[in-house]
Protein backbone atom coordinates (compact mmCIF):
# COMPACT_ATOMS: atom_id res chain seq x y z
CA UNK A 1 0.00 0.00 0.00
CA UNK A 2 1.48 3.11 -0.87
CA UNK A 3 2.39 5.74 1.67
CA UNK A 4 -0.06 8.68 2.59
CA UNK A 5 1.61 12.22 1.18
CA UNK A 6 2.59 14.60 3.75
CA UNK A 7 1.58 17.44 1.73
CA UNK A 8 0.03 18.24 -1.73
CA UNK A 9 1.31 18.36 -5.40
CA UNK A 10 1.49 22.34 -5.48
CA UNK A 11 4.03 21.44 -2.20
CA UNK A 12 6.07 19.17 -3.91
CA UNK A 13 5.94 21.93 -7.27
CA UNK A 14 6.69 25.37 -4.89
CA UNK A 15 9.43 23.24 -3.35
CA UNK A 16 11.15 22.84 -7.09
CA UNK A 17 10.79 26.33 -7.75
CA UNK A 18 13.00 27.79 -4.65
CA UNK A 19 15.83 30.19 -5.81
CA UNK A 20 18.43 28.01 -5.12
CA UNK A 21 19.79 24.31 -6.09
CA UNK A 22 18.39 21.67 -3.81
CA UNK A 23 20.65 18.76 -2.51
CA UNK A 24 20.40 15.48 -3.61
CA UNK A 25 18.34 14.56 -0.92
CA UNK A 26 16.03 16.54 -0.68
CA UNK A 27 15.46 16.26 -4.72
CA UNK A 28 14.96 12.22 -3.72
CA UNK A 29 12.35 12.99 -1.12
CA UNK A 30 10.50 15.24 -3.38
CA UNK A 31 10.59 12.41 -5.75
CA UNK A 32 9.09 10.01 -2.76
CA UNK A 33 6.44 11.88 -2.33
CA UNK A 34 5.44 12.90 -6.00
CA UNK A 35 4.95 9.42 -6.33
CA UNK A 36 2.73 8.91 -3.37
CA UNK A 37 0.54 10.26 -5.84
CA UNK A 38 0.47 8.07 -8.56
CA UNK A 39 3.72 6.60 -10.81
CA UNK A 40 2.49 9.64 -13.08
CA UNK A 41 2.82 12.01 -9.74
CA UNK A 42 6.41 13.56 -11.28
CA UNK A 43 5.56 13.74 -14.60
CA UNK A 44 1.84 16.15 -13.78
CA UNK A 45 4.50 18.11 -11.25
CA UNK A 46 6.93 18.44 -13.94
CA UNK A 47 4.04 19.43 -16.39
CA UNK A 48 2.48 21.82 -14.02
CA UNK A 49 5.31 23.78 -13.79
CA UNK A 50 6.12 23.81 -17.42
CA UNK A 51 2.19 25.18 -17.92
CA UNK A 52 1.90 27.75 -14.68
CA UNK A 53 5.28 29.03 -13.64
CA UNK A 54 8.11 31.54 -14.25
CA UNK A 55 11.38 29.55 -14.37
CA UNK A 56 14.61 31.03 -13.59
CA UNK A 57 18.26 29.12 -14.83
CA UNK A 58 18.07 27.24 -11.22
CA UNK A 59 14.93 26.20 -11.62
CA UNK A 60 15.24 24.26 -14.42
CA UNK A 61 18.52 22.82 -12.63
CA UNK A 62 16.67 21.44 -10.42
CA UNK A 63 13.44 20.10 -12.19
CA UNK A 64 16.16 18.57 -14.60
CA UNK A 65 17.85 16.94 -11.82
CA UNK A 66 14.51 15.76 -10.61
CA UNK A 67 13.52 14.43 -14.12
CA UNK A 68 17.02 12.33 -14.20
CA UNK A 69 16.61 11.45 -10.54
CA UNK A 70 12.69 9.76 -10.64
CA UNK A 71 13.38 8.66 -14.27
CA UNK A 72 15.39 5.75 -12.71
CA UNK A 73 12.51 4.62 -12.16
CA UNK A 74 11.27 2.64 -15.04
CA UNK A 75 7.65 3.30 -14.66
CA UNK A 76 8.49 6.96 -14.15
CA UNK A 77 10.59 6.93 -17.54
CA UNK A 78 7.54 5.51 -19.32
CA UNK A 79 5.53 8.62 -17.79
CA UNK A 80 7.91 10.53 -18.77
CA UNK A 81 8.23 9.29 -22.00
CA UNK A 82 4.98 9.57 -23.17
CA UNK A 83 4.70 13.52 -22.03
CA UNK A 84 6.84 13.83 -25.20
CA UNK A 85 4.29 11.91 -27.52
CA UNK A 86 2.62 14.86 -30.32
CA UNK A 87 -0.80 14.85 -27.91
CA UNK A 88 1.60 14.28 -24.14
CA UNK A 89 0.41 16.45 -21.87
CA UNK A 90 3.53 18.99 -21.35
CA UNK A 91 4.22 22.58 -23.31
CA UNK A 92 6.14 21.34 -26.68
CA UNK A 93 8.36 24.15 -26.11
CA UNK A 94 9.73 22.78 -22.56
CA UNK A 95 9.95 18.95 -24.01
CA UNK A 96 13.65 18.89 -24.81
CA UNK A 97 14.62 19.68 -21.23
CA UNK A 98 12.40 16.12 -20.34
CA UNK A 99 13.98 14.53 -23.31
CA UNK A 100 17.64 15.65 -22.33
CA UNK A 101 17.43 13.82 -18.70
CA UNK A 102 14.95 11.10 -18.91
CA UNK A 103 17.75 9.18 -21.13
CA UNK A 104 20.86 10.33 -18.81
CA UNK A 105 22.68 7.58 -16.91
CA UNK A 106 22.75 7.82 -13.53
CA UNK A 107 25.50 9.89 -12.45
CA UNK A 108 27.65 7.66 -10.92
CA UNK A 109 31.38 8.58 -11.81
CA UNK A 110 32.04 11.85 -14.14
CA UNK A 111 35.24 13.50 -14.14
CA UNK A 112 35.67 16.95 -13.54
CA UNK A 113 37.61 19.22 -15.73
CA UNK A 114 38.87 22.09 -13.52
CA UNK A 115 39.21 25.93 -14.83
CA UNK A 116 41.76 28.01 -13.51
CA UNK A 117 44.02 30.57 -15.09
CA UNK A 118 47.68 31.67 -13.52
CA UNK A 119 50.09 34.32 -15.06
CA UNK A 120 53.53 36.04 -13.93
CA UNK A 121 53.73 32.98 -11.32
CA UNK A 122 50.30 33.57 -9.79
CA UNK A 123 47.50 31.37 -9.57
CA UNK A 124 43.77 32.41 -10.09
CA UNK A 125 41.19 30.52 -8.16
CA UNK A 126 37.64 31.70 -10.09
CA UNK A 127 34.90 30.12 -8.75
CA UNK A 128 32.70 33.08 -9.11
CA UNK A 129 30.36 30.85 -11.67
CA UNK A 130 29.68 28.60 -8.81
CA UNK A 131 28.50 29.23 -4.88
CA UNK A 132 29.89 25.84 -3.61
CA UNK A 133 26.89 24.06 -2.59
CA UNK A 134 26.75 20.04 -2.58
CA UNK A 135 25.70 19.23 -6.22
CA UNK A 136 29.05 21.76 -7.15
CA UNK A 137 31.27 20.24 -4.49
CA UNK A 138 33.13 17.75 -7.10
CA UNK A 139 33.94 20.43 -9.15
CA UNK A 140 34.68 22.72 -7.03
CA UNK A 141 37.19 20.16 -5.20
CA UNK A 142 38.78 19.97 -8.75
CA UNK A 143 39.34 23.49 -9.35
CA UNK A 144 40.87 23.95 -6.08
CA UNK A 145 43.01 20.91 -6.38
CA UNK A 146 44.65 21.57 -9.63
CA UNK A 147 45.89 25.06 -8.11
CA UNK A 148 50.22 24.84 -8.66
CA UNK A 149 51.55 24.20 -5.11
CA UNK A 150 54.58 26.65 -6.00
CA UNK A 151 52.93 29.67 -7.02
CA UNK A 152 53.56 32.85 -6.48
CA UNK A 153 50.84 34.15 -4.96
CA UNK A 154 47.03 33.10 -4.97
CA UNK A 155 44.24 35.20 -6.14
CA UNK A 156 40.53 34.22 -5.73
CA UNK A 157 37.14 35.23 -7.18
CA UNK A 158 34.34 34.45 -5.06
CA UNK A 159 30.47 34.39 -6.21
CA UNK A 160 28.22 36.69 -4.50
CA UNK A 161 27.44 34.24 -2.36
CA UNK A 162 29.87 31.29 -1.54
CA UNK A 163 28.84 28.41 0.86
CA UNK A 164 30.53 27.82 4.40
CA UNK A 165 31.62 24.40 3.47
CA UNK A 166 33.14 26.01 -0.05
CA UNK A 167 35.35 28.35 2.62
CA UNK A 168 36.81 26.10 4.25
CA UNK A 169 37.93 24.09 2.05
CA UNK A 170 39.83 26.77 0.38
CA UNK A 171 41.00 28.33 4.12
CA UNK A 172 42.10 24.57 4.12
CA UNK A 173 44.44 24.65 1.06
CA UNK A 174 45.54 28.18 1.63
CA UNK A 175 47.23 26.98 5.44
CA UNK A 176 48.49 23.51 3.94
CA UNK A 177 50.62 25.33 1.32
CA UNK A 178 51.87 27.95 2.88
CA UNK A 179 49.72 30.61 1.08
CA UNK A 180 48.30 32.74 4.06
CA UNK A 181 50.44 35.57 3.54
CA UNK A 182 49.98 34.80 -0.54
CA UNK A 183 46.47 35.02 -1.01
CA UNK A 184 44.04 37.95 -1.88
CA UNK A 185 40.75 38.39 -2.74
CA UNK A 186 39.61 39.87 -6.40
CA UNK A 187 36.70 41.92 -7.23
CA UNK A 188 35.19 40.65 -3.92
CA UNK A 189 31.41 41.49 -4.12
CA UNK A 190 30.21 43.67 -0.98
CA UNK A 191 27.87 40.80 0.09
CA UNK A 192 30.56 37.89 -0.10
CA UNK A 193 32.70 40.70 1.42
CA UNK A 194 30.39 40.60 4.55
CA UNK A 195 30.12 36.96 4.61
CA UNK A 196 33.88 36.52 5.23
CA UNK A 197 33.98 39.29 7.54
CA UNK A 198 31.36 37.35 9.70
CA UNK A 199 32.42 33.87 9.68
CA UNK A 200 36.01 35.35 10.29
CA UNK A 201 37.22 33.66 6.78
CA UNK A 202 41.25 35.37 7.02
CA UNK A 203 40.90 35.91 11.24
CA UNK A 204 41.01 32.04 11.33
CA UNK A 205 43.61 31.44 8.97
CA UNK A 206 46.04 33.57 10.70
CA UNK A 207 44.86 33.21 14.49
CA UNK A 208 44.13 29.30 15.59
CA UNK A 209 42.14 30.63 18.74
CA UNK A 210 38.89 29.24 18.71
CA UNK A 211 35.96 32.00 19.02
CA UNK A 212 32.17 30.89 19.50
CA UNK A 213 29.68 33.48 19.50
CA UNK A 214 27.55 33.30 23.45
CA UNK A 215 24.27 34.95 21.24
CA UNK A 216 22.30 32.01 21.14
CA UNK A 217 20.59 33.78 18.12
CA UNK A 218 23.29 33.29 16.36
CA UNK A 219 23.19 29.89 14.31
CA UNK A 220 26.97 29.26 12.81
CA UNK A 221 30.14 28.35 14.02
CA UNK A 222 32.33 30.56 12.50
CA UNK A 223 35.73 28.94 10.56
CA UNK A 224 37.43 27.48 13.53
CA UNK A 225 41.16 26.47 13.40
CA UNK A 226 41.27 22.28 15.03
CA UNK A 227 44.29 21.17 16.49
CA UNK A 228 45.50 18.80 18.72
CA UNK A 229 46.32 21.35 21.52
CA UNK A 230 42.67 23.51 21.34
CA UNK A 231 39.88 21.70 23.40
CA UNK A 232 36.88 21.79 21.14
CA UNK A 233 34.43 21.32 23.67
CA UNK A 234 32.83 24.54 22.86
CA UNK A 235 32.52 24.15 19.34
CA UNK A 236 30.14 21.08 19.93
CA UNK A 237 28.42 22.64 22.36
CA UNK A 238 27.38 25.37 19.67
CA UNK A 239 26.13 22.98 17.28
CA UNK A 240 24.50 20.73 19.87
CA UNK A 241 22.48 24.36 20.90
CA UNK A 242 21.90 24.83 17.34
CA UNK A 243 20.22 21.67 16.77
CA UNK A 244 18.34 22.28 20.28
CA UNK A 245 16.44 25.10 18.75
CA UNK A 246 15.49 23.81 15.46
CA UNK A 247 15.10 19.75 15.92
CA UNK A 248 14.79 19.65 19.90
CA UNK A 249 16.20 15.92 20.07
CA UNK A 250 15.21 13.85 23.27
CA UNK A 251 17.41 13.62 26.10
CA UNK A 252 19.00 9.95 24.69
CA UNK A 253 19.61 11.63 21.30
CA UNK A 254 21.00 14.63 21.98
CA UNK A 255 23.38 12.73 24.33
CA UNK A 256 24.54 10.65 21.49
CA UNK A 257 24.32 13.55 19.36
CA UNK A 258 27.21 15.44 21.20
CA UNK A 259 29.13 12.23 21.49
CA UNK A 260 28.95 11.57 17.95
CA UNK A 261 30.19 15.43 16.55
CA UNK A 262 32.75 15.72 19.29
CA UNK A 263 34.21 12.05 17.93
CA UNK A 264 34.04 13.79 14.01
CA UNK A 265 35.72 16.98 15.35
CA UNK A 266 38.53 15.52 17.61
CA UNK A 267 39.11 13.05 14.68
CA UNK A 268 40.44 16.15 12.28
CA UNK A 269 43.27 16.12 14.40
CA UNK A 270 43.68 13.16 16.03
CA UNK A 271 43.71 10.63 12.95
CA UNK A 272 44.54 12.95 9.81
CA UNK A 273 47.80 12.71 10.89
CA UNK A 274 48.39 16.71 9.01
CA UNK A 275 51.16 18.49 9.54
CA UNK A 276 48.58 21.47 9.70
CA UNK A 277 45.48 22.23 11.59
CA UNK A 278 42.28 21.12 10.27
CA UNK A 279 39.06 23.43 9.71
CA UNK A 280 35.17 23.38 11.19
CA UNK A 281 32.53 25.41 10.48
CA UNK A 282 29.01 25.52 10.37
CA UNK A 283 25.84 27.26 9.20
CA UNK A 284 22.45 27.63 9.53
CA UNK A 285 20.37 28.43 6.45
CA UNK A 286 16.76 29.92 7.65
CA UNK A 287 15.40 30.40 4.55
CA UNK A 288 16.02 27.08 3.51
CA UNK A 289 15.49 25.55 7.41
CA UNK A 290 18.64 23.57 6.69
CA UNK A 291 22.04 23.36 8.26
CA UNK A 292 25.69 22.51 6.90
CA UNK A 293 28.41 21.21 9.06
CA UNK A 294 32.03 20.32 7.39
CA UNK A 295 35.24 19.27 8.98
CA UNK A 296 38.47 19.35 6.68
CA UNK A 297 41.94 18.40 6.71
CA UNK A 298 44.97 17.94 4.80
CA UNK A 299 46.00 14.73 6.26
CA UNK A 300 47.03 11.42 4.94
CA UNK A 301 43.50 10.68 4.10
CA UNK A 302 40.76 7.69 4.16
CA UNK A 303 43.10 5.02 1.40
CA UNK A 304 46.39 5.66 3.25
CA UNK A 305 44.75 5.45 6.32
CA UNK A 306 43.18 2.07 6.18
CA UNK A 307 46.65 0.80 4.18
CA UNK A 308 48.93 2.03 6.84
CA UNK A 309 46.42 1.27 10.11
CA UNK A 310 44.90 -2.08 11.34
CA UNK A 311 41.92 -2.43 9.27
CA UNK A 312 38.68 -4.71 10.89
CA UNK A 313 37.97 -5.99 7.30
CA UNK A 314 40.35 -7.55 4.09
CA UNK A 315 41.49 -4.57 2.44
CA UNK A 316 43.26 -6.69 -0.06
CA UNK A 317 41.02 -6.39 -3.00
CA UNK A 318 40.41 -2.03 -2.76
CA UNK A 319 42.23 -0.48 -5.18
CA UNK A 320 40.70 2.98 -5.97
CA UNK A 321 39.94 5.90 -3.12
CA UNK A 322 36.28 5.25 -4.35
CA UNK A 323 36.43 1.33 -3.06
CA UNK A 324 38.43 2.66 0.16
CA UNK A 325 35.34 5.59 0.38
CA UNK A 326 32.76 3.17 0.13
CA UNK A 327 34.42 0.58 2.11
CA UNK A 328 34.85 3.39 5.32
CA UNK A 329 30.59 4.04 5.02
CA UNK A 330 30.14 0.44 5.91
CA UNK A 331 28.82 -0.93 9.32
CA UNK A 332 31.89 -1.75 11.07
CA UNK A 333 34.44 -0.55 9.14
CA UNK A 334 37.58 0.94 10.15
CA UNK A 335 41.01 1.49 9.78
CA UNK A 336 41.83 1.46 13.42
CA UNK A 337 40.67 -2.12 14.56
CA UNK A 338 42.24 -1.78 17.75
CA UNK A 339 40.86 1.65 18.61
CA UNK A 340 37.73 2.32 16.91
CA UNK A 341 34.62 -0.04 15.92
CA UNK A 342 33.60 1.19 12.50
CA UNK A 343 30.52 3.17 13.81
CA UNK A 344 31.23 6.74 12.60
CA UNK A 345 30.97 7.17 9.02
CA UNK A 346 28.00 4.49 9.08
CA UNK A 347 26.27 6.42 11.73
CA UNK A 348 26.82 9.78 10.14
CA UNK A 349 25.60 8.77 6.45
CA UNK A 350 22.67 6.45 7.97
CA UNK A 351 21.67 9.54 10.44
CA UNK A 352 22.07 11.97 7.72
CA UNK A 353 20.05 9.88 5.04
CA UNK A 354 16.89 9.10 7.51
CA UNK A 355 16.67 13.21 8.12
CA UNK A 356 16.70 13.07 4.52
CA UNK A 357 19.74 15.40 4.21
CA UNK A 358 22.63 14.96 2.21
CA UNK A 359 26.07 13.49 3.24
CA UNK A 360 29.38 14.12 1.17
CA UNK A 361 32.84 12.30 2.12
CA UNK A 362 35.74 13.19 -0.01
CA UNK A 363 39.58 12.06 0.38
CA UNK A 364 41.72 11.70 -2.66
CA UNK A 365 40.49 11.40 -6.40
CA UNK A 366 36.63 10.66 -5.37
CA UNK A 367 33.86 11.95 -3.43
CA UNK A 368 30.51 9.64 -2.23
CA UNK A 369 27.28 11.69 -1.79
CA UNK A 370 24.61 10.30 0.47
CA UNK A 371 21.12 10.73 0.39
CA UNK A 372 17.88 8.57 1.27
CA UNK A 373 16.09 6.29 -1.46
CA UNK A 374 13.84 3.13 -1.24
CA UNK A 375 14.57 3.10 2.38
CA UNK A 376 18.07 2.60 2.44
CA UNK A 377 21.08 4.84 2.14
CA UNK A 378 22.74 5.30 -1.37
CA UNK A 379 25.81 6.94 -2.53
CA UNK A 380 26.73 8.51 -6.13
CA UNK A 381 30.76 8.64 -6.23
CA UNK A 382 32.59 11.55 -8.83
CA UNK A 383 35.95 11.78 -9.64
CA UNK A 384 38.10 15.07 -9.65
CA UNK A 385 41.92 16.04 -8.61
CA UNK A 386 43.37 14.61 -6.12
CA UNK A 387 42.56 16.09 -2.63
CA UNK A 388 45.49 15.17 0.52
CA UNK A 389 42.94 14.88 3.11
CA UNK A 390 39.54 13.94 4.08
CA UNK A 391 36.20 16.00 3.96
CA UNK A 392 33.36 15.35 5.63
CA UNK A 393 30.34 17.85 5.06
CA UNK A 394 26.50 17.49 5.60
CA UNK A 395 23.04 19.26 5.33
CA UNK A 396 20.43 18.69 7.80
CA UNK A 397 17.38 19.21 7.19
CA UNK A 398 15.80 20.95 10.13
CA UNK A 399 12.39 20.34 9.64
CA UNK A 400 13.26 16.43 10.42
CA UNK A 401 14.17 14.33 13.20
CA UNK A 402 17.89 13.03 13.94
CA UNK A 403 16.76 9.46 15.14
CA UNK A 404 20.56 8.36 16.18
CA UNK A 405 19.39 5.85 19.14
CA UNK A 406 16.37 4.06 16.70
CA UNK A 407 19.55 3.44 14.59
CA UNK A 408 21.64 2.42 17.09
CA UNK A 409 18.67 -0.16 18.22
CA UNK A 410 18.76 -1.17 14.58
CA UNK A 411 22.43 -2.23 14.57
CA UNK A 412 24.02 -5.62 15.24
CA UNK A 413 26.97 -5.19 17.47
CA UNK A 414 30.15 -6.95 17.62
CA UNK A 415 30.63 -9.22 20.48
CA UNK A 416 32.62 -7.36 23.38
CA UNK A 417 31.60 -3.86 21.52
CA UNK A 418 28.34 -2.80 23.18
CA UNK A 419 30.04 0.09 24.76
CA UNK A 420 31.81 1.53 22.43
CA UNK A 421 28.91 3.15 20.00
CA UNK A 422 29.90 6.38 18.62
CA UNK A 423 33.39 6.34 17.40
CA UNK A 424 34.10 8.83 14.18
CA UNK A 425 36.01 6.81 11.66
CA UNK A 426 38.68 8.56 9.89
Amino acid sequence: MRPKPTGDIKTIEDLLLQPYLLDPGSLEYLIEQSINYGCDGPVRIVCNIFRNSIITDTNRINVGDYIRRASLTEVVKRGFEKSLRPMGRCPKKERHLIRENIYQPERSLSFIQPVNASEKGEEILDISSLDGNLREFPEFIGRIASLSKDALNLKIKLSKFTYASALAVIAEWILAYDFARKYEMLDLPFEMDTYLKRIRFDEAIYNPKIIISPDAMDWAVGLTRINKDLPTEEVTNKIIDILNTFVNPNKSDRSALYILIAEMIENVHRHSKSKVDGFAVAQVYPDKLKMGITLVDAGIGIKESFMTGTPSVPIDHLKTDEEFLRESVKLHSTSKRNEHSGYGLYILSELIGRNRGTFLLTSGDATLVGYYKHGATKFDCYRHKYWRGTIVSVIIDLKNPLPINKIYDEMPTLPGEEDDLFIFNN
